[in-house]
């Protein structure tokens, strides 16, 4: 039988345009559709931005077009401005924003909201509540739909006061994608109900079990004296609230409808709840069977568990992962029996051997230590493991544990090498002990390389099938002790996170045809073939520089007791404006540069940098571009490498660029605006790309099309479409922060700064490159590895149709 197989290829191409801001004011009403209030005199269209700011005395936009759509490019609010609240109100009609929509409050004492009291708000991008401030969005009746939400505060360590507020108190919201990050909270209540993709159903759990996510809350965590309510209906999340009256139980722990990860050897599940008005006696009930639950009237119920005084219990039955636990507490008082109401929490599929983060002391064996600093991947510890020759570190549990039970196939565990080890990676093993003192032995079997890291180079993650560890006489359901080990060399072992797993999707070990890491190849991995469909690597030819830099320092011919490091640019009418500052001492200048001589920040304690003048970037308008080569002589943890950094006039206008950010993971990273972020996962490449050797890097910001881009080596290494503001800058330094909190200890040479956006055919000249460049097709659905995207890599995708592996593979 033959089975044909249809490919229907889309291509879709967006076009880039400038996005022009129209301003508020507001000058004689709140209408929005009064062409009076907005500064251009006419009201926002499909190519326009609306941006609102707070001024005092300047009433805040009601959008209302009853029975109306109006489209917009965006909307930004509070992006500029004082102290104070700038909103807008969508009370009839119907808002779409093509692009995104921005609650920014960038200033201290600021708030960005937006109210929909009765119409509806359609986001085609992504809506982002960001910065140092209040960003409130909230919906009383009406909908919303979002392609995305985004809640990204800037440093909340900086900026306790900085808050997200999401209120779903009427209504309906829509997200297609949640990403959180800082400070916020999310409450739903009367008939509100937010509904997400069931993919985000994780992070819903995640958030009510952090008490961020609450019914009848007062916006802080916690803070909820309602009922969540989470279903799944035809792949939709949905969410809504549930008022408690004061009879009934409330304020479950677990938190209903979180998802738990339970320690291995910890039995029993604590509950506990808060009694209801006048309660005397606590009826509780509990099973994996929601009807069984919602049945249970007395202790002859099958689900009836216990009748207690105390507001708390010890959950002690057995629990396995992905199992869920529906519970109620009814309580009993003078008045009768007021039934509860049905809370659950699920088990994640991961159950906890050790996160290392507590009781350390139970390891034993040779030198080990607790890690609490950058050698952590994950909590707030881990376990140094030292050794010479060899090392080992034993737990022996608290009872014997069945590394069977419940659907369990294999354990996992992170580790990490140290600098300046003497050891390879399948050197290093885990052993399983029973009750009958019987062992067995796995060693890692991936591929073997040298535990010579530095902390911030990539964790290993280690998956290993329990079968493994069958050799005929251990007793795998009775596990006693645990053990990691390593033989040979010299040097340290950090460990971290060790799970164990039912069979699960292990994205490295799917099938080939897998393009969106589900383990599964079926007609989503289609979609992404087809979004590249007969996409091909390209060619890339250099091309001259076409205008003159603001700025261009060669550091040549520079007196040994110099301050001022010349300009040689003839860009503008007098080019010594833009004369640069270096400190003397802990800079020099070197004919070793990567063209003639060059500025060392020496690797001195003190901190040597570079001056210069912020009023270059009064030159600055819609695109910047920053050239340099370097050459480090050292890398600093968390010091950061910055090749230049931007002071700002306000605390949100940075202008950073790091050759590497020093950390896990270490990045080459371009910062603007704080919520404008370009970089590259630079840990493959090691140390010893950057000491030692010249790296000339190019920096690229054009709002006129939103791109940032950073180029290495003539290669475009990150790009995004996140531009929209240009810096505004009250200091600007090569090779440390004006605190000097970050630093960079190295050569630069060749700096230059551009009032536009570098081609990368421009780039290639200023690397020095004469030929043209061949650029690699970078795409999953290139199976075939031959540069592009055609039937042969159709051919490889369909012997794959419908096939999938999870490990361990039965």
């Amino acid at each position: 039988m033959k089975q044909i197989i249809v490919l229907t290829v889309v291509s879709f191409f967006a076009a880039t345009s400038v996005m022009a801001a129209t301003n508020w004011n507001g000058a004689e009403d709140t209408d929005w559709f009064n062409p009076n209030n907005w500064a251009t005199g006419s009201v926002p269209g499909e190519s326009e931005l609306p941006q609102i700011d707070y001024v005092e005395g300047r009433v805040m936009p009601i959008f209302s077009a009853p029975g109306e759509t109006h489209i917009n490019k965006g909307l930004r609010i509070a992006s500029s401005g004082v102290a104070g609240e700038a909103s807008v109100e969508i009370a009839a009609g119907k808002m779409v924003c093509l692009d995104y929509a921005k609650l920014i409050s960038r200033y201290v004492g600021q708030t960005s909201k937006v109210l929909v009291s009765g119409g509806e708000l359609e986001v085609q991008g992504v809506l982002d509540i960001a910065m140092t401030a209040v960003g409130i969005l909230e919906i009383t009746s009406g909908y919303i739909n979002l392609e995305g939400l985004t809640i990204q505060m800037f440093s909340p360590a900086t900026y306790p006061d900085a808050q997200a507020y999401v209120r779903v108190h009427g209504g309906e919201m829509y997200v297609g994608n949640l990403i959180i990050q800082g400070n916020y909270n999310i409450d739903i209540r009367n008939d509100g109900t937010l509904m997400l993709p069931e993919s985000e159903l994780p992070v819903i759990q995640q958030m009510i079990g952090e008490g961020t996510l609450t019914a009848y809350g007062d916006g802080t965590a916690n803070s909820g004296t309602g009922e969540l309510k989470v279903e799944v209906l035809d792949g939709t999340v949905v969410v809504t609230a549930i008022e408690v009256k004061p009879e009934q139980a409330s304020k479950p722990s677990p938190a209903a409808s979180s998802a738990l990860n339970v320690l291995m050897e910890a039995n029993p599940v604590e509950l506990s709840w808060t009694a209801g008005v006048g309660a005397t006696s606590h009826i509780l009930y509990a099973s994996t069977d929601l009807d069984e639950l919602n049945a249970a009237v007395d202790e002859t119920s099958p689900a009836y568990i216990t009748t207690t005084t105390n507001p708390f219990y010890s959950f002690t039955e057995e629990v396995f992962p992905e199992e869920t636990i529906y519970w109620r507490v009814d309580e009993v008082s003078t008045a009768g029996t007021e039934t509860g109401l049905v809370w659950d929490f699920t088990l994640l599929e991961d159950t906890l051997i050790d996160n290392f983060d507590s009781n350390v002391t139970a390891w034993v064996g040779s030198d080990l230590n607790v890690s609490a600093g950058t050698a952590v991947r994950m909590g707030t510890q881990s376990l140094q493991l030292s050794y010479s020759s060899a090392g080992y570190a034993e737990k022996t549990f608290s009872k014997a544990l069945n590394f069977t039970a419940g659907g369990l196939e294999s354990l996992s565990v992170l580790f990490h090498g140290y600098a300046d080890n003497t050891s390879m990676s399948n050197d290093f093993y885990i052993t399983l002990t029973d009750s009958s003192s019987n062992s067995s032995k796995v060693n890692y079997g991936g591929e073997s390389f040298s535990l010579d890291q530095q902390n911030w180079e990539a964790w290993t993650a280690w998956d290993v099938a329990i079968a493994d560890f069958d050799n005929g006489s251990i007793d795998l359901t009775s596990v006693e002790k645990v053990a990691f080990g390593i033989d040979g060399g010299q040097g340290d072992i950090f460990i971290d996170s060790f799970y164990t797993y039912p069979q699960r999707c292990v994205a490295d070990l799917g099938p080939a045809g897998d393009l969106n890491n589900d383990c599964v190849v079926d007609l989503a991995d289609y979609n992404v073939f087809a979004a590249d469909w007969l996409a091909t690597g390209y060619t890339v030819t250099p091309q001259a520089v076409a205008g003159d830099p603001v700025v261009y320092y060669d550091f040549e011919d520079e007196g040994m007791f110099a301050e001022t490091v010349t300009n040689r640019s003839t860009y503008g009418s007098d080019p010594s404006l833009y004369n640069g500052t270096r400190t003397l001492f802990s800079t020099e200048y070197s004919t070793e540069g990567a063209v003639g001589g060059c500025i060392d920040l020496l690797d001195v304690a003190e901190v040597g940098n570079v001056s210069v003048p912020a009023s270059v970037f009064d030159n600055v308008t819609d695109a910047v571009s920053v050239s340099v080569w370097v050459n480090l002589h050292v890398l600093e943890e968390n010091k950061h490498a910055p090749v230049f950094v931007g002071f700002p006039s306000s605390p949100a206008n940075v202008f950073n660029g790091y050759v590497p950010w020093v950390a896990a993971p270490m990045r080459v990273r371009f910062v603007t605006d704080n919520s404008e972020v370009v970089q590259e996962d630079a840990t493959y490449r090691g140390t010893d790309a950057y000491i030692g050797v010249w790296n000339h890097y190019v920096f690229t910001k054009d709002i006129t099309t939103g791109a940032m881009r950073i180029f290495m080596n003539g290669d475009l290494i990150a790009e995004n479409y996140t531009a929209e503001t240009m810096p505004q800058i009250s200091q600007f330094m090569i090779g440390a922060s004006p605190s000097f909190v970050q630093r960079m200890k190295g050569k630069v040479d060749e700096f230059r700064i551009y009032d536009y956006a570098l081609s990368w055919e421009e780039v290639l000249t200023l690397y020095g490159e004469t030929e043209p460049k061949e650029v690699a097709l970078d795409s999953a659905a290139d199976l075939l590895e031959d540069n592009t995207v055609d039937s042969q890599d159709l051919q490889l995708l369909t012997a794959d149709w419908l096939s999938e592996i999870l490990f361990p593979e039965n």
